[in-house]
């Protein structure tokens, strides 16, 4: 083809209108033939029928091309790529000991488990703890307060020799204590300042509601049972922490408690106890 005929296909492929079968948007694209490419080969490297490349260019079915060729081939609008996706912002993790997010006053419930371990001649005995209370959206909720209830059977064993009693002078007695009690008060907590562990601290006064049965006996003579009831107001006060676990917190602590018995059978006594502690917290 001459420059001439080369300047007239462009121009017509520039103005026709866009070939039937072919999708709206496509465009012709000018051509130059180098030596040794075919109808053929051309229509592969540009993924369209051989015929239809004698069909844009007005080719006769056995016409051949020449180095210097010029033809128009028609290309489908180009895909416009999908936009990738945009990446999400990785969650802000949070540092360790730092509490979970919450708004307003948060409920709570919770359940301990731990041996009171006498500081008196009473034995140890269980005393599990089943605590309540709220979380209060003040102070960055370092406050919580909490009502917690317990109880526990201790027992007391003793003997000894009076040789004003019969026999060889020889007695025994057993005494069963039971203890209610009821602590209401303030815990402070101190996220972040130990890592994943939460620092609390809880001083509380503590209702005792007591019960003390006595059984003794000298030689081959029994006592019978001695029984009396009665309330005391004592002092409540724990160390530990927690670990949030899950939907709640891992509890850890040890309590001290006392309150005077005072009894008419038992005497000049106390109740006082050292009881650690393990639990967990559901906070909602």
């Amino acid at each position: 083809m001459t420059l001439v005929s080369w300047m007239f296909l462009a121009a017509m492929a520039i103005a026709q209108d866009i070939p039937e079968g072919l999708e709206e948007g496509s465009t012709a694209k000018n051509v130059k033939v180098e030596e040794g490419q075919t109808v053929d080969s051309l229509a592969g490297d540009y993924g369209v029928l051989p015929s239809e490349v004698r069909a844009w260019n007005d080719l006769a079915e056995d016409g051949e091309l020449s180095a210097g060729d010029k033809i128009v081939i028609w290309m489908a609008p180009m895909a416009v790529p999908e936009e990738e996706p945009e990446e999400k912002e990785p969650k802000e993790k949070k540092p360790p000991g730092e509490q979970k997010e919450r708004s307003g006053v948060s409920p709570f419930v919770g359940l301990q488990f731990g041996p009171a371990i006498p500081l008196s001649p009473l034995g140890v005995a269980p005393a599990p703890r089943l605590e309540i209370g709220v979380e209060l959206p003040v102070w960055e909720r370092r406050i919580r307060i909490f009502a917690a209830g317990s109880f526990a059977r201790p027992v007391a064993t003793g003997e000894g020799k009076d040789q004003r009693l019969p026999g060889n002078g020889g007695w025994t007695y057993e005494l069963r204590q039971q203890e209610w009690t009821l602590a209401i008060g303030p815990t402070l907590r101190l996220p972040g300042v130990a890592g994943p562990f939460i620092p609390e601290f809880s001083l509380a006064p503590e209702i005792y509601l007591l019960q003390s049965k006595i059984e003794g006996a000298a030689g081959k003579n029994d006592f019978g049972l001695s029984e009396e009831q009665y309330t005391r107001i004592g002092v409540y006060i724990a160390a530990g922490g927690a670990f949030e676990l899950g939907p709640g917190e891992l509890t850890v602590n040890i309590s001290m408690a006392t309150s005077g018995l005072n009894g008419v059978v038992t005497g000049k006594a106390s109740t006082a106890a050292l009881t650690p502690m393990v639990g967990y917290r559901f906070v909602f």
